[in-house]
C-alpha cells in the first residue's frame, strides 16, 4: 500500500521537477559544506602551524635562557654552544610567529609586538650578562641575572607564549567541531541524494517494467486480434469463393436452361415457320413476285437459325458434351477466327480433367478470346493446351497493344472471373502483360486422376459419368 501510494505521488505533474530541485538543492548544500570543510581545514592547518611556531619560539628562548645560566654558573665556554644555536635560529622563529599572528588580524598583530618587545628586552639583558661575564666581571654578571628583569621578562614570555598556545588550541578545536559538523552535513546531504537516486531509480525501472509489460500485453493482443482477423478473412473468403461458385454455377444453370429453351421453343417454331414458307412455295410457283420474296424470307429465317445456333452454343457448349474439349476448343477457335476476322492458331494436346474443368478452360479460352476481339487488336492469336505433370496448362497469347495489370479497370471483371472460376477448382491464372507488346493469360488446374487398370470399363465409365 505505502508502494503504490508513493507511485502515485512519483506519478504527479510536479514529481520530478521537485525531484531536480532537490537534487540541485542536496549538490549546492554538498558545494557549500565543501567550500566550509575547506576553510576549516586551511585555518586548522595554520592554526596548528602558529601552534608549532610558538612553542618552537618558546623552545629558542628557553635554550637561550639555559644556555646563558649555565655559561655563568660553569664559565665552560662549551654550555654556549646550545646559545649559539639558538639565538642563530630565533629570526626565523620570530619571522614565523609574527606572520601567523598577523593572520589573526589586529589581536594578532598586538600580540605580535608584545612578543618581540619582551623577547628583545630578554635577549638583550642576556646578552648583557654574558659580555660581562666574558669580560670578566663574573660576579657583575651573575648579579645583573638575579637582580635584573630577564627572569620577570622570560616568565612574562613564558606567559604570553602559552597564552598564544591556548588561543591556537581553542581555535584547534573549534576548527575540529567545524569540520565534523561539515562532514556530518555532506553525510547527511549524499545519503539523501542516494536515496532520492534510488527512489527515482526505483520508479523509473518499475515503470519501464509496467510499460515492458503493457507493450508485451499488446502484442499478445494485436496476436490474438491479427489470428481473429485472419481466421475472419479465410471464413469470409471460403463464403466469398463458394458464393462465387455458386453463381456461376448458377449462370451455367441458367446459362443450359436458356439454351434448351432456345432449342425447343425458338428453334421449333423458326423450323415450323421454314416448313410453312416451304409449302407456301410449292403452292406459289406460278407467282415469281412471291418466290423471291419467299427465298428471301427462306434466307432470313436460315440466318436466324444459325444465329440460333450460335447463341445456344455460347450458352452451352454441346461439342463440350458429345465431343470432349479439344474439339470444342477447336471448334471454338475456328468459329472465333471467323468472327474477329484474326487467324486463331490451336496448338491443344489431350488432357485428363473433370467435366467442371473441362467446362472452366472452354470459359477461359472463349473470355479471353472475346476480350481480344473487344480491346486487344491483334493481328495473331494462338491458343495452347497440354499436361503438364499432375496440371494441365491453357494459354492464349496475343501480338496486340497490352495494358497494364497493375491498374485497375472500372467495370471489367473477366480477369477475376477466371480467377474464381480456376481457385474454386484447385487451380490459378496468371496475367503477363505491358503495353505495347501483347497478353499472356495462363491457367493452371490439376487433371484429373488416371482410371485405375484393374476397374472394369464399366465402372471406369460410371465414375467418369459422375464426375
Amino acid at each position: 500500500m505505502f508502494r503504490t501510494t508513493a507511485e502515485r505521488w512519483l506519478r504527479k505533474r510536479f514529481t520530478f521537477p521537485a525531484l531536480v530541485l532537490a537534487a540541485a538543492g542536496l549538490l549546492v548544500l554538498s558545494e557549500l559544506t565543501y567550500v566550509q570543510t575547506s576553510a576549516t581545514l586551511r585555518g586548522g592547518i595554520a592554526w596548528t602551524e602558529a601552534r608549532m611556531a610558538t612553542a618552537r619560539l618558546m623552545q629558542l628562548m628557553t635554550d637561550v635562557e639555559s644556555a646563558s645560566r649555565g655559561y655563568l654558573l660553569t664559565g665552560n665556554p662549551d654550555d654556549l654552544a646550545p646559545y649559539d644555536t639558538a639565538l642563530a635560529e630565533l629570526p626565523g622563529a620570530r619571522q614565523a610567529v609574527d606572520e601567523v599572528l598577523e593572520r589573526a588580524g589586529a589581536e594578532g598583530r598586538d600580540t605580535a609586538r608584545r612578543l618581540a618587545t619582551v623577547t628583545g628586552e630578554a635577549l638583550a639583558e642576556t646578552e648583557q650578562a654574558l659580555a660581562l661575564a666574558q669580560a670578566g666581571q663574573h660576579e657583575a654578571a651573575v648579579a645583573l641575572m638575579r637582580t635584573g628583569d630577564t627572569r620577570r621578562k622570560m616568565a612574562a614570555l613564558r606567559n604570553e607564549l602559552n597564552q598564544e598556545l591556548q588561543r591556537t588550541a581553542r581555535s584547534q578545536a573549534t576548527s575540529r567541531v567545524t569540520l565534523f559538523d561539515a562532514l556530518l552535513v555532506n553525510r547527511l546531504g549524499v545519503g539523501a541524494l542516494a536515496v532520492l537516486s534510488v527512489l527515482g531509480l526505483f520508479v523509473f525501472m518499475r515503470q519501464l517494467f509496467q510499460q515492458d509489460r503493457e507493450r508485451n500485453q499488446q502484442q499478445a493482443d494485436l496476436a490474438r486480434e491479427r489470428v481473429r482477423l485472419e481466421d475472419e478473412v479465410r471464413h469470409r473468403t471460403a463464403d466469398l469463393r463458394e458464393l462465387a461458385t455458386h453463381l456461376q454455377t448458377a449462370r451455367e444453370d441458367e446459362r443450359a436452361h436458356l439454351a434448351r429453351e432456345l432449342h425447343d421453343e425458338l428453334g421449333g417454331l423458326l423450323t415450323a415457320i421454314k416448313l410453312d414458307v416451304a409449302r407456301m412455295r410449292n403452292k406459289l410457283a406460278d407467282q415469281p413476285d412471291l418466290i423471291v420474296r419467299l427465298e428471301h424470307l427462306n434466307r432470313n429465317l436460315n440466318e436466324g437459325i444459325a444465329f440460333k445456333r450460335r447463341i445456344i452454343e455460347d450458352l452451352r457448349p454441346s461439342a463440350l458434351a458429345n465431343l470432349g474439349l479439344t474439339v470444342s476448343l477447336q471448334a471454338l477457335c475456328n468459329d472465333m477466327s471467323v468472327r474477329l476476322e484474326v487467324p486463331v492458331e490451336a496448338r491443344l494436346a489431350e488432357v485428363r480433367l473433370s467435366p467442371k474443368a473441362d467446362l472452366a478452360v472452354y470459359r477461359f479460352v472463349q473470355e479471353a478470346l472475346t476480350n481480344i476481339g473487344k480491346y486487344a487488336g491483334a493481328s495473331r492469336v494462338t491458343v495452347t493446351l497440354q499436361p503438364s505433370g499432375e496440371r494441365a496448362i491453357v494459354e492464349v497469347r496475343d501480338d496486340g497493344k497490352g495494358f497494364d495489370a497493375a491498374v485497375a479497370r472500372p467495370g471489367h471483371h473477366g480477369l477475376a472471373g477466371m480467377r474464381f472460376r480456376a481457385e474454386s477448382l484447385g487451380g490459378r491464372v496468371t496475367v503477363d502483360t505491358a503495353p505495347g507488346r501483347g497478353t499472356v493469360l495462363r491457367a493452371e488446374l490439376p487433371q484429373a486422376p488416371a482410371p485405375r487398370p484393374d476397374l472394369e470399363p464399366a465402372t471406369a465409365d460410371a465414375r467418369s459419368a459422375e464426375d
